[in-house]
């Protein structure tokens, strides 16, 4: 489960291009939420312990710095899920203000089983 984050997250970085199971989309965006919750736990830590300090400041902009890393896996991976169902990836703009609902959605049904134009049904194998 983790490698398929790995993977996500790494080899498939800006790729917009393919399909994504709901296996890929979930792994991801689960990692994704525990990497950010411990993020947000350091970035207290280091308020409380560092203060007001020039270390605490950098400290600081590399964990958002890493948060905004992790905005264009998080795109890529809905847009391929997206294309999963036969959708163009920009279709969930116009749903922003109920983005998270959507996306709840969007990770629970399952994909078209047929080939469409953006590719043949995703596999079970990792390209890593």
């Amino acid at each position: 489960m983790f490698l398929r984050f790995l993977d996500t997250l790494f080899v498939r970085y800006g790729n917009t291009s393919g399909r994504a199971d709901r296996a890929e989309f979930w792994c991801f965006h689960f990692f994704n939420l525990i990497l950010i919750g411990g993020l947000c736990v350091l970035t207290l830590f280091l308020a409380g312990t560092l203060g007001d300090s020039l270390w605490a400041y950098l400290c600081h902009g590399a964990i958002v710095t890493f948060m905004f890393f992790l905005l264009v896996p998080a795109y890529c991976t809905t847009a391929r899920r997206f294309h999963d169902f036969g959708w163009k990836s920009h279709a969930w703009i116009m749903f922003v203000p109920f983005l998270n609902f959507l996306l709840v959605i969007v990770g629970l049904i399952p994909g078209n089983p047929e080939v469409n134009e953006y590719g043949e049904p995703p596999t079970k194998t990792l390209s890593l």
